[in-house]
């Protein structure tokens, strides 16, 4: 019921003259569906128009309009968003085996010239490995927020400090799901990158994300480079302060 919703009526309060979908919304509830449904055609045309409104710098809005409103679109996305039509659209190659989906040529978002999906995936890529490292680690920092929409960082700095492990084992998923694309598609060296990238999260989150076998909710890097793990065994007088 929620996925159809998210799908067909992406109506709130503040949209009841247009429609809105949420970058994450539709890439979750309706495509896990309407795969399950085998009705790949519609997954395809989620994925073509999730694509089309992607930033040119491989990001994408929290959420964008349609109809006579489509110039209204957010500011800014939470940073778990980039990794969503990520993993929806390798789950629909893997799902679908329709390969030539990633030769699909769509434009970025208020940009006239098209690129293939492989492009898109790849520039969405490079935004989350040139832009949201936090310091000199293969970790994603928190950015404008995580899947917890109450929880937004008043510090700016904190927003490049501050790690949720939820988001880093979302980023190893995108990273690990498009390294298991690009070798069904013969794209050896996107996935050897891909595959090193996923090897370098993984050793990052254990070594400043775990202690005593715990995963911390969330890590703060210092300056020089240790971290304070938060909502850990091991944080409470952090927590105190």
């Amino acid at each position: 019921h929620n996925a159809q919703i998210h799908y067909l009526l992406p109506h709130g309060l503040e949209q009841y003259g247009g429609a809105a979908w949420g970058t994450r919304d539709i890439c979750q509830g309706p495509i896990e569906m309407l795969l399950a449904m085998g009705r790949f055609d519609v997954v395809r045309n989620i994925l073509c128009t999730v694509f089309s409104h992607q930033n040119p710098n491989g990001n994408w809005p929290q959420w964008w309009m349609f109809d006579r409103y489509h110039t209204i679109r957010a500011p800014e996305s939470h940073g778990d968003v980039v990794f969503w039509p990520i993993l929806a659209a390798c789950e629909y190659v893997d799902s679908s085996g329709d390969r030539a989906f990633l030769d699909e040529r769509l434009p970025f978002y208020a940009e006239n010239r098209t690129q293939t999906v492989l492009e898109h995936l790849l520039r969405a890529f490079h935004f989350v490995q040139s832009k949201r490292r936090a310091a000199a680690t293969s970790l994603v920092d928190y950015s404008d927020g995580d899947w917890n929409d109450a929880l937004q960082p008043i510090s700016p700095s904190l927003k490049k400090k501050l790690i949720s492990s939820w988001t880093v084992e979302l980023s190893y998923q995108a990273a690990e799901a498009f390294a298991r694309l690009c070798c069904a598609a013969g794209l050896a060296d996107h996935a050897e990158t891909m595959q090193q990238w996923s090897r370098s999260i993984r050793e990052d989150f254990q070594k400043y994300l775990i202690s005593n076998s715990v995963v911390s909710g969330f890590g703060i890097m210092q300056d020089d480079n240790t971290i304070d793990r938060l909502i850990h065994p091991s944080s409470q007088q952090i927590e105190a302060r």
